[in-house]
């Protein structure tokens, strides 16, 4: 698939100082989620010049349980935080224990045709997004993903992360 972006200019753009418009403030999704899903989004500004094709993305949802065939399965929370130039994410982090990520893409690469569970980082390649490579931190709380992400893409946050929403279900 021909991409508009080049490796190049996803790098650069990457590595230019960028100022969030707005606050973080969590959104609930629209839907039936149980639990909630929660995001937020906004335009990123480059030195005085903001770019409403430029943006960053956060979402959460948090730990919750399934029932397959009468088996309860626990879900841990995922979190995931982007950079994207229109519709395009150049940069990701996404942490999700439950669902592997598999790297179609990114011949060359040392994860090419890898599964990678837990932690991980997008990078844009050649042939778009949908490369991964595993990221490790200190931790993996949903504010250390998002503040690891915000500085290694060079995005200043007005503010500081809020805590994530938590929803209680009530009891009938």
């Amino acid at each position: 698939m021909q991409q508009t972006l080049s490796v190049a200019e996803a790098q650069a753009i990457i590595a230019t100082p960028k100022f969030a418009v707005r606050p973080i403030k969590w959104q609930k999704k629209q839907g039936n989620y149980i639990p909630a899903r929660f995001h937020f989004e906004s335009i990123l500004q480059i030195k005085t010049t903001i770019r409403e094709d430029l943006l960053l993305r956060l979402s959460y949802r948090g730990a919750y349980n399934i029932s397959r065939a009468g088996i309860a399965i626990a879900r841990d929370a995922n979190i995931t935080a982007g950079l994207y130039v229109a519709n395009h994410r150049i940069s990701a982090y996404d942490y999700d224990t439950t669902k592997p990520h598999i790297n179609h893409i990114g011949a060359g690469l040392p994860y090419h045709r890898q599964h990678i569970t837990g932690l991980h980082r997008h990078i844009w390649t050649n042939e778009g997004d949908g490369y991964a490579e595993p990221l490790l931190l200190t931790d993996c709380q949903p504010a250390t993903i998002i503040h690891a992400f915000v500085t290694d893409n060079h995005i200043t946050l007005q503010g500081s992360i809020p805590p994530l929403p938590h929803e209680q279900l009530e009891l009938f």
